[in-house]
């Protein structure tokens, strides 16, 4: 199961609460020659957000290998942010040859600072045996840590563990529903429609198996989630 580059949107709420200083926020965004400056001048801050202007072609022609060499120089300063974005550089090899051990040590660096994105760009390397040795237990650990703190990625693959036999959880359909039915109410107004629309498949999928009983219990346990989620994030 194949987790986003680098990305796990967060839930509509925090779309909502963002809303209202977008204007006065973009309208302050440095210009591309004023990142520069400031990046060249050893601002940390700057030399990711460079890194993520010519990752994404903002105001610059995309560039990967300058994308990777801005995110190096903020990853070194300790940017989480930086550090994951590159560790998926290594990872697909954009911008700098594939290496996956590479990967894993910028995936730790950023995790270790707490990094969502990065807990479940571990999991998913261990899942696969990607730079480390294949460990479903340490996958599922991983998934877990990224997918309490409201990770749709990490919620969708720990669902998937909870209801295919052979994975680092035992099986429990109502579990799989709780974490695939919470990444779905998280994603409502998620903008990576490719995220989106795994999870609601993956549900569909998972509601064929399972009893009626089953998943009145899984919507229980993800009203649940849900609801402390919310309290917890106001």
């Amino acid at each position: 199961m194949n987790i986003a580059r680098r990305f796990c949107d967060i839930g509509y709420f925090c779309c909502v609460i963002m809303l209202a200083g977008c204007a006065s926020v973009s309208s302050q965004e440095p210009s591309v020659t004023e990142l520069r400056q400031r990046a060249e001048n050893g601002d940390t801050v700057s030399q990711r957000l460079l890194g993520e202007d010519y990752d994404f072609g903002r105001g610059v022609r995309q560039s990967y290998t300058e994308a990777a060499k801005w995110y190096q120089m903020a990853a070194d300063h300790g940017d989480a942010t930086a550090q994951n974005n590159l560790g998926s550089f290594y990872q697909y090899g954009l911008g700098v040859a594939t290496n996956y051990s590479k990967a894993v040590e910028l995936f730790k660096q950023a995790a270790t600072q707490n990094d969502t994105l990065a807990q479940s760009n571990l999991g998913y390397m261990s899942d696969y045996g990607l730079g480390v040795p294949m460990d479903k237990v340490t996958a599922d650990s991983w998934y877990r840590r990224a997918a309490d703190q409201g990770c749709p990625e990490a919620m969708l693959n720990l669902g998937v563990s909870y209801y295919m036999k052979g994975q680092g959880v035992d099986r429990d359909l109502s579990k799989a529903y709780m974490w695939l039915d919470s990444a779905r109410w998280l994603t409502q107004f998620n903008s990576n429609m490719k995220t989106k629309w795994r999870i609601r498949g993956e549900l569909d999928k998972l509601k064929q198996h399972m009893t009626p009983e089953e998943i009145r219990e899984g919507e229980r346990l993800s009203k649940e989630w849900c609801d402390n989620y919310l309290k917890t994030h106001k």
